[in-house]
C-alpha cells in the first residue's frame, strides 16, 4: 500500500509542477499506480501456507507477468477513461514519443484479441485511423456506433448526439444539391467535357477543413473555388492551345468583363463562373462583414495559381528543362494549395484579418 500511494504522490508532484516525466519516468510509476502490483501482494494475505515469505517477497519485486499486465491495465484504462489516441501527436526527433507510439501500438494489437466488444472496435480503428488524423464528422459517426454498444451509455446523450449528426447531414446535403444545381445552370460538364467533373468529391474536400453549420456559405464557396480550379488546370494542361492560354492568363490578370469578350467560347463559361463566384462571395461580405479585402486576396491568390499553370504550359510546349530551383517555385504555386489557403479564409468572420491574409498570402515571397 505505501508503494502505491508514493507513485500516486509522485503523478501528483508531476501535474502540479507541470513536470513532464521522461518516458522510463512514466512506465515505472504507472506500473505501481496501476494498482496491480498491490492487489498481487494483498491477495496473497491471508490465503494460508500457501503464501510463504518467499512469494510474498518474489510478488513484492514486481516480477515481469505482473509489471505487464500492470501495463497492459493501465493502457486499456487510459483509452477507455480517456479516449487517449494511441498514435501520439509528434514531430521527428521526439525519440520518447516514437517510443511511446510503439509502445502503445505493439500492445494494442496484442490485446485485441481478449477485448470485448466495443472496445475491440475501438481499438481496431484507433490503430487505423488515429484519432486526429480523422475527419471530425465520420469520427463522429463511428463513435455513435460505438458508444450505442456500450452498456453504461447515456440514452439521452446517444439520441441528442444522432440528433445533431442527422440535422448537419441534412445541411450538407442541401449545400451540395444548391452546388450541383449552379453546375449544372452554367453547363461546365457540358460545355467543357473534357474537364474533370467531381463536384462531391471537391465539396468532400472542404468538409474535412470546416463541417459546421456557420461556415455554410464559405463551403459553397470553396467547393466552386476549388472545382473551377480543376478545370482551369485541364484547359492548361490538356486542351487550350498557347495562343488560348495566353488570352486567358491575360484576362485572368485584369479580371474585367470586358476580357470575356477576347476569349474562346468555352473559356467563357468558365471565366464568366469564376468572375460570378468571387462577385456573390464579394456580395455576402460585404452585407455580413463589411471587408472587401477579402476578395481582392482570393483573386490574388487565383492569379498567382494561373501564371503557374501558364509557366509549366510553356515549360511543355516549348520542350524546356526548368532547373530544379525553378520547378520548385512553380511546382508550389500550381500545387494549388497556396491559393486554397487563402480562399479558406474568406468569409470566416474576424478572424481572418489583413494581417492574416498577409501572412498566408507571403508564400510569393517565400519562394
Amino acid at each position: 500500500m505505501k508503494g502505491l500511494v508514493r507513485a500516486y504522490f509522485v503523478e501528483a508532484n508531476w501535474f502540479n509542477t507541470k513536470y513532464m516525466p521522461t518516458f522510463e519516468e512514466y512506465l515505472s510509476i504507472s506500473v505501481m499506480s496501476s494498482g496491480y502490483p498491490m492487489l498481487a501482494v494483498q491477495s496473497l494475505v491471508g490465503i494460508g501456507k500457501i503464501a510463504t515469505k518467499e512469494a510474498l517477497d518474489w510478488v513484492l519485486n514486481v516480477p515481469k507477468i505482473v509489471e505487464s499486465c500492470a501495463l497492459i491495465a493501465r493502457l486499456v484504462d487510459d483509452i477507455q477513461t480517456h479516449k487517449v489516441p494511441h498514435n501520439i501527436l509528434r514531430v521527428q526527433g521526439e525519440d520518447i514519443l516514437e517510443e511511446a507510439l510503439k509502445f502503445t501500438s505493439k500492445h494494442l494489437r496484442s490485446m485485441l484479441a481478449h477485448l470485448n466488444s466495443p472496445l475491440s472496435e475501438e481499438v481496431t480503428h484507433s490503430l487505423e485511423v488515429p484519432l486526429h488524423k480523422g475527419m471530425p464528422r465520420l469520427e463522429a459517426r463511428h463513435y455513435i456506433n460505438v458508444y450505442q454498444a456500450d452498456l453504461a451509455r447515456n440514452s439521452a446523450l446517444l439520441e441528442l448526439a444522432k440528433l445533431d449528426f442527422n440535422l448537419l447531414q441534412r445541411l450538407h446535403q442541401r449545400e451540395i444539391s444548391d452546388i450541383t444545381r449552379w453546375w449544372k445552370e452554367k453547363e461546365i460538364a457540358t460545355k467543357l467535357p473534357f474537364a474533370r467533373d467531381r463536384l462531391v468529391e471537391c465539396y468532400f474536400w472542404i468538409l474535412g477543413v470546416y463541417f459546421e453549420p456557420k461556415y455554410s456559405v464559405v463551403r459553397s464557396f470553396m467547393t466552386k473555388i476549388i472545382a473551377l480550379a480543376s478545370v482551369i488546370d485541364d484547359i492548361y494542361d490538356v486542351y487550350g492551345t498557347p495562343e488560348e492560354l495566353q488570352l486567358f492568363t491575360d484576362a485572368i490578370e485584369r479580371w474585367e468583363e470586358a476580357a470575356i469578350s477576347d476569349l474562346p467560347e468555352y473559356m467563357q463559361v468558365c471565366f464568366e463562373a469564376l468572375s460570378d463566384v468571387m462577385k456573390e462571395m464579394e456580395d455576402k461580405i460585404m452585407t455580413h462583414e463589411g471587408r472587401s479585402y477579402h476578395i481582392y486576396y482570393a483573386k490574388e491568390a487565383m492569379k498567382g495559381l494561373v501564371r503557374a499553370y501558364f509557366a509549366e504550359a510553356n515549360w511543355f510546349n516549348t520542350k524546356y528543362m526548368p532547373t530544379f530551383e525553378e520547378y520548385l517555385s512553380i511546382s508550389v504555386m500550381s500545387s494549388g494549395y497556396p491559393m486554397l489557403a487563402v480562399q479558406s479564409l474568406v468569409g470566416i468572420g474576424k478572424i481572418a484579418t489583413k494581417e492574416a491574409f498577409d501572412w498566408v498570402h507571403c508564400w510569393k515571397n517565400d519562394f
